[in-house]
């Protein structure tokens, strides 16, 4: 407090910064002591109650100041590490208590007292809970400072005394340690599923959540996995920021309905009399299956309703073998998993086994969009082979919706049968590699027919053979018609190829056989004594088709080889026509001269 002191009453001297320093120091160290009364100020400083403040000479009656804002320590000092969260007030006691200003924490912030009642009164210290919030028991003040300072000044006859009261202390905080709610657990979850894993803590302060599944980590509490897939099947941590760090460990098993396959992939299987027969059954899910053999109404060859196992062995078959194997896969997720093979045992009639050969009638096959073509491929084998078809690596199942315009039939020949994939109003998706494959017991054939509407792989020619200029004849095949054609070429020991410009085809490149197109060129600029490579490629309105499969090798001759170059359905070469254009242009003015001359002169 300021005020007038009596005549000659030597003014006590104001706290050095060091002892300011020191009396917060002892406060702090003194676990919590209440600077609420002059009694307890002396006791913990050391100095009389009035070693740093002026008393006032006469009592101050007409608008009295209010006190200085006190501060409550608490009685303790908890033992817990207090965090780094900072929280501080400022208020002065002149202005209405506001909202207090607190530094950015998530901690709740202390309580701060205001001394006096009415004006003019003076009363025990009552804290503002209608503007600040409480202390909690978990929070200590851990340094206070409180600064008086006062200056008196007249000016004028009049005295503007100004007081500033400042109040800074800082407050740390001492949480109780994060502790989990949730303990570890172990969860079954079904494919395709929703996940919640819970992690619940309480106490957590300003640390961090963590869930971690290997390198990978989210702050969610809880973690959920929607669309459960197998490859969720892991041990996942909720761990917290501590030092150490804390976690719970759950872990997760997605549960996977079974799946069976059966080795050999072939159905019907035929074999023949006396042969042992290995049948496996592959299962797949999570947890693993449980398989089992069964014989579709009949006992199994030896005589018994089911057999528990992988591979069934049927030894020794005979025609009364023959029949439908089912194989059964269970892990307890439903629904079962079940898959059939066919056994034909073929009856002994004085044949010999044929092992199995095919061949396809073509390896391109033209097409347009909108048209009908039957791909066909002819086989043999003994005993009877089964036929399946592949487009683009996958098995063609003539019963789902993708194959709905595909039709398949087999028409036996003399020495060979013919299978036919008939497909009906071609589409752009139906462009591929189409694969028949013939198999029995002895072995397993393939042969590959490749349908596109892009113009197929040329087929070349040239003649006559070595001479210095070619002509190079070829052949394509094309639903679509052809629009140019393009030469390239090469010595055989070097890299980089040599392009010609792209020639227009004609109208009679067209042949009377269906889809093909010929086309002839004269192979210029060649050197003598050399051997190149060339390919052709042909373009329509599906774009560039492919090269031919195999490199075209010609050898030219030395220059003084004889020049005959078969040209009776070679048209000219590029630029040929327009040189033999200009040339004639270039000669008709110089006749047209040598005329007017001659008729000139005769006048």
């Amino acid at each position: 407090m300021v005020g007038d002191g009596a005549a000659g009453r030597k003014h006590p001297r104001r706290l050095r910064r060091h002892e300011s320093n020191e009396i917060a120091r002892r406060a702090s160290l003194a676990g919590g002591a209440s600077f609420r009364s002059p009694a307890n100020f002396a006791a913990k400083t050391g100095r009389p109650e009035g070693a740093n403040q002026r008393r006032p000479s006469a009592p101050i009656n007409a608008n009295p100041r209010p006190p200085p804002p006190t501060i409550a320590l608490t009685d303790r000092v908890a033992d817990r590490r207090p965090t780094d969260a900072l929280v501080g007030f400022i208020k002065s006691p002149n202005r209405p208590f506001g909202r207090t200003s607190q530094l950015p924490s998530s901690r709740p912030a202390v309580e701060v007292l205001h001394g006096g009642g009415s004006r003019g009164e003076k009363g025990p210290s009552q804290p503002m809970r209608d503007h600040a919030p409480s202390c909690t028991p978990n929070m200590y003040i851990s340094t206070s400072l409180v600064l008086a300072s006062s200056k008196q000044r007249r000016t004028d006859g009049r005295m503007r005394l100004f007081l500033v009261y400042a109040v800074f202390f800082v407050v740390s905080i001492s949480a109780e340690e994060p502790t989990f709610q949730t303990t570890d657990a172990n969860f079954d979850v079904a494919e395709r599923g929703t996940l919640e894993l819970p992690c619940r803590v309480s106490n957590l302060g300003e640390y961090a959540v963590l869930w971690k599944r290997g390198g990978n980590s989210d702050d969610a509490w809880t973690l959920v996995i929607r669309d459960v897939e197998p490859y969720d099947s892991s041990e996942y941590l909720c761990e917290l920021t501590t030092d150490p760090t804390m976690s719970i460990r759950h872990v997760v098993q997605v549960l996977v309905a079974s799946f069976v396959s059966i080795q050999p992939d072939q159905d019907p299987l035929v074999v023949g009399p006396n042969e042992t027969v290995q049948l496996a059954c592959i299962p797949s899910g999570n947890p693993k299956p449980t398989v089992s053999w069964e014989r579709v109404g009949a006992t199994l060859p030896n005589g018994q309703q089911t057999f528990g196992g992988g591979q069934l062995s049927l030894v020794n078959v005979q025609t009364s073998h023959a029949g439908t194997y089912r194989c059964t896969a269970t892990n307890g997720v439903k629904p079962d998993a079940v898959s059939d093979i066919r056994l034909q045992v073929h009856s002994s009639n004085g044949q010999q086994p044929i092992k199995p050969w095919v061949q396809a009638t073509t390896k391109y096959m033209p097409a347009k969009v909108g048209a009908d073509i039957n791909i066909t491929c002819i086989y043999d084998a003994v005993p009877p082979p089964q036929v399946t078809w592949i487009f683009n690596s996958f098995t063609i199942n003539l019963a789902e919706d993708s194959a709905r315009n595909m039709v398949q039939f087999n028409a036996r020949q003399t020495n060979f049968t013919e299978t036919i994939l008939a497909i009906s109003n071609i589409q752009q998706e139906n462009f591929g590699d189409y694969t028949c494959r013939i198999g029995n017991n002895i072995g397993t054939k393939e042969s590959t027919i490749h349908v596109s509407g892009k113009p197929g792989p040329p087929t070349i020619s040239a003649s006559p053979p070595n001479v210095l200029q070619p002509t190079l004849r070829w052949t394509v095949l094309s639903a679509d018609p052809i629009i140019e054609y393009k030469i390239r070429y090469r010595l055989v020991a070097e890299d980089g190829w040599i392009d010609l410009p792209p020639m227009r085809a004609s109208k009679t490149d067209q042949s009377r056989a269906p889809n093909e197109w010929h086309h002839s060129e004269v192979l210029r600029s060649l050197m003598p004594n050399s051997e190149y490579e060339i390919q052709v490629q042909a373009r329509n309105a599906y774009g560039w088709g492919s090269y031919a499969r195999d490199y075209f090798v010609y050898q030219t001759g030395d220059d003084a080889s004889p020049a005959t170059v078969d040209n009776s359905d070679a048209s000219p070469a590029p630029g040929e026509t327009k040189g033999a254009l200009v040339a004639v242009a270039s000669v008709l003015p110089l006749l047209l001269s040598a005329a007017v001359l001659t008729v000139c002169r005769r006048i």
